[in-house]
């Protein structure tokens, strides 16, 4: 409803821009209203588009193109702004394991092929698993008489599917705690990395800042203790 309602005031706004009766208002001036208007509402280009066709001044119609652009780009801006915005309250969402997007991709940069293999070796041991069960009925049937199998070559292959399912069981519980260690770790640095520290330079300035700014060009150390601590601490560094 509001939109209408704008509509009907800018195609008001275009018919005053028609009529020559209006006294002591350039044509230029009337456009450059007409305009603004129009932009704030409606796409720009469409706006400029339809009515620079009209009989303009080319140094005015200069300065609405400008404008045109300078809006064109205010809304690029503001949409990519409102994309980022979107994509850090994504990155920082806590899971239902209490661990953030951000800290799970963390976690696959520093061990890019332990998701491959969590998702290959369930399978793997599946499959492992079902060949286990078919030697099984095999070994059965064979011992029971219901139908022969060659009982040595179906007792190895079961032996096989039986260490493979071990195996493949080992190596997924290994990846799995692995990945839950460095998550833990990945957590921990980023919480000391928000903690904010008072700075005091050489020459008396103070400054507080978050510990991960100091992050980028050398490695923190934190010393707990006296004085002493930390002068001993800082010869010995």
């Amino acid at each position: 409803m509001m939109r209408a309602i704008l509509a009907v005031l800018f195609l008001q706004a275009v018919h005053s821009l028609q009529n020559p009766s209006l006294g002591g208002v350039s044509q230029n001036s009337k456009l450059a209203f007409v305009m603004r208007f129009g932009v704030s509402f409606f796409p720009p280009r469409i706006v400029t588009r339809k009515y620079l066709k009209r009989d303009v001044d080319p140094n005015h119609r200069l300065k609405i193109g400008f404008i045109e652009r300078d809006v064109t780009r205010k809304l690029k801006n503001n949409k990519v702004r409102l994309a980022m915005k979107e994509n850090e309250d994504w990155l920082a969402d806590v899971d239902e394991s209490g661990f953030t997007q951000a800290q799970r991709f963390r976690e696959e940069i520093e061990s890019p092929f332990r998701k491959v293999r969590l998702f290959i070796v369930p399978f793997s041991g599946a499959s492992a698993a079902l060949g286990s069960f078919i030697c099984g009925v095999r070994l059965i049937a064979a011992s029971t008489g219901v139908q022969s199998y060659d009982v040595g070559e179906t007792a190895s292959n079961f032996a096989i599917n039986v260490l493979g399912v071990a195996l493949f069981g080992l190596v997924y519980w290994n990846d799995s705690r692995a990945r839950d260690r460095d998550l833990v770790r990945i957590a921990r640095s980023g919480r000391l990395a928000g903690l904010r520290v008072r700075v005091r330079t050489e020459s008396g300035t103070e400054a507080t800042l978050p510990l991960k700014a100091f992050r980028r060009n050398r490695r923190v150390v934190i010393v707990g203790g006296g004085a002493e601590v930390v002068g001993l601490a800082k010869e010995a560094a």
